[in-house]
């Protein structure tokens, strides 16, 4: 390992790492200071260097340094996907001061609730959430709007024209050590109350530069954000993961455009949840279909189908051998692809065959808020289907007896945010975090998630079910499915509901001749109805006979993100699905049982 002298691909040696996010920002700002570091898809904003990102940070520190904001003190961001959450975030750090992202999409009664348990003094937002600005006025010190008309209530503005002229930021960043809150992130709340992670500096420089290493990502290389910056995998991959790695980033403010996003910026690191690997999937598919000249299209199809071949047998696809594949991976802007990463739901392996087959190394990482976002991952070059890969580095890992994973390291969090409690819970007397997660480990140290401790299901045998691994079975054939929850919880068996995925089921009509009609309307169709029974029968040959589906209900309802359902970041809360749906369950084991008494 050596120095970093700016040259892509190189690394900075630990022993010579800077301490804090600050220090490692003015570093990659130095280095930088004529590349860009910012650009907006949609021509929003003018291109941002990181000399002119540097400029802006200092003069956001000033001005929050004039409304008080010092040492310890904590600053709320809630914005939609701009630059300026990035160097608001930097500026509170600059100052030793914490910081607290808002999702955009949460209710009233949470915001209240985040603003008032972090302690925040000031809440930094934009127009678009004036309401909520309004509502946090009454709650805390200080509410400013970045795009507020100088004069207007609430302006930015006229904060920055107050900067003191004294006001020494080289001397305030030097201050400010690896020991110091850098940030909280608050969990979704599936299990109960939502809790404030507190990550210092010295947590996420380990955390995001041990798992860029691992990654092999080129410094200075495209990367995308779209993403909400309140999710620790989007912090660490477009906020920290750019200050340590140089990353030019390209910010899409519109989630519809990430597909074109690709075309566009052909990152060198691309993560997403599963659901846009398939649509790129799709994209693939479909592009190679739509081409117009039919020894082209076979050429690619024959790629495809031999990539797929060599995978199925445990072979890595050779570009010499597959001189066609660059070509499939630049259909969908993937051609210059270094890191690709899934996660946040089951995977089906279909899925990850079918990328390794045309070349892009699409591996499952794992990591909570807890630890710092990341704790293991499947390396590019030796990526394993079904698992979540091996430790980073410079950790312990272990599997307690019932199989739950335990961290040991630099990645583990201080504590919730005044709750004691609930630290002492998660982090025992020996330092030892316990994610809730139980897995297996093989010789060689990959682990595979097979469940959540405090998600399974317990039937009325009392036998022990995963939820996840049931549900990763009917996501994995349910052609037509967007969402599944299986329910059993003190019953006699499995029962299942079910959410179509609009797109799927779009498609789907269009290609057998089903007229288009009201979600309503299909999810009664008997046509659809088949296809989702097969479905969940193939998903039932996965699994054991005491986890199979017996019986199904199709929701039409919508489940908003940060509703009782699902969290903000689609996370089931299966406790308000339980209880919205009472009825719909009751019906569903009411009706198995005349069933099953009639015969």
């Amino acid at each position: 390992m050596h120095a970093d002298s700016g040259r892509e691909g190189s690394v900075l040696a630990a022993d010579s790492a800077p301490a804090s996010l600050c220090a490692r920002f003015q570093d990659s700002a130095a280095r930088y200071r004529d590349r860009i570091a910012f650009t907006s898809f949609d021509g929003s904003f003018a291109d941002i260097t990181w000399g002119e990102y540097a400029r802006k940070v200092e003069e956001t520190a000033g001005a929050l340094a004039a409304m008080g904001v010092g040492r310890g003190d904590c600053v709320a961001l809630l914005f939609s996907t701009r630059p300026e959450f990035h160097w608001f975030d930097l500026a509170a750090l600059h100052l030793g001061a914490r910081t607290v992202s808002v999702y955009n999409t949460a209710p009233p009664q949470f915001i209240e609730y985040l603003l008032t348990n972090s302690g925040a003094r000031v809440l930094v937002t934009e127009r678009a959430y004036s309401e909520q600005a309004e509502q946090a006025a009454g709650l805390i010190e200080h509410v400013t709007v970045v795009d507020a008309v100088p004069g207007d209530r609430h302006a930015w503005a006229d904060h920055v024209a107050a900067t003191p002229a004294d006001f020494d930021f080289e001397a305030r960043w030097r201050q400010v050590p690896s020991s110091a809150l850098a940030t909280m992130i608050y969990t979704s709340g599936t299990t109960g109350v939502s809790k404030g992670v507190q990550l210092t500096h010295g947590n996420i420089l380990w955390a995001v530069g041990t798992y860029m290493e691992r990654m092999g990502l080129p410094f200075g290389s495209a990367q995308m954000s779209y993403l909400p910056m309140a999710h620790i995998a989007a912090r660490n991959m477009d906020h920290y993961g750019q200050i340590l790695r140089g990353f030019q980033m390209t910010l899409l403010t519109d989630h519809s455009e990430v597909l074109d996003g690709m075309l566009k910026v052909r990152p060198g690191l691309f993560f997403s949840p599963p659901r846009m690997w398939e649509k790129l999937r799709s994209r693939i598919q479909a592009e190679i279909a739509a081409q117009s000249d039919p020894a082209r299209r076979a050429e690619l199809t024959s790629a495809l189908e031999q990539g797929l071949e060599l995978v199925r047998r445990g072979e890595k696809p050779n570009e010499a051998d597959i001189a066609v594949m660059r070509d499939i991976r630049a259909l969908v802007g993937l051609d210059r692809i270094a890191a690709a990463i899934i996660g946040g739901a089951p995977v089906a392996r279909e899925l990850m065959e079918f990328f390794h087959s045309v070349g892009v190394p699409l591996g499952e990482s794992y990591g909570m808020s807890e630890n710092g976002g990341v704790c293991t991952t499947n390396p590019p070059d030796g990526v394993r289907f079904g698992t979540i890969g091996v430790p980073l580095d410079g950790q312990e890992v272990r599997l307690a007896d019932d199989g739950e994973i335990l961290v040991k390291g630099p990645g583990v969090m201080v504590g919730y945010r005044d709750m004691p409690e609930a630290t002492a819970e998660a982090i025992d007397s020996d330092g030892w975090l316990h994610t809730g997660d139980i897995a297996t480990r093989d010789t060689d140290g990959y682990l595979t998630i097979v469940g959540r401790k405090k998600e399974l299901i317990i039937n009325a045998a009392g036998k022990n079910m995963s939820p996840v691994l049931i549900e990763g079975e009917l996501r994995k054939h349910g052609r037509l499915l967007s969402t599944a929850v299986a329910i059993g919880e003190g019953r006699p068996y499995i029962v299942a509901l079910l959410t179509l995925d609009p797109d799927a089921l779009a498609t789907y009509c269009a290609d057998n001749g089903i007229e288009p009609a009201p979600l309503e309307e299909l999810a009664t169709d008997a046509r659809i109805l088949a296809v989702v029974a097969e479905d969940v029968e193939t998903a039932n040959q996965g699994l054991s006979r005491v986890e199979q589906i017996k019986t199904f209900h199709i929701v039409t309802d919508t489940w908003a993100p940060g509703g009782n359902e699902v969290t903000s970041t689609l996370k089931i809360r299966r406790k308000g699905v339980a209880d919205r749906y009472q009825e719909e369950i009751r019906a569903l084991y009411d009706r198995r049982a005349l069933a099953g008494s009639a015969g």
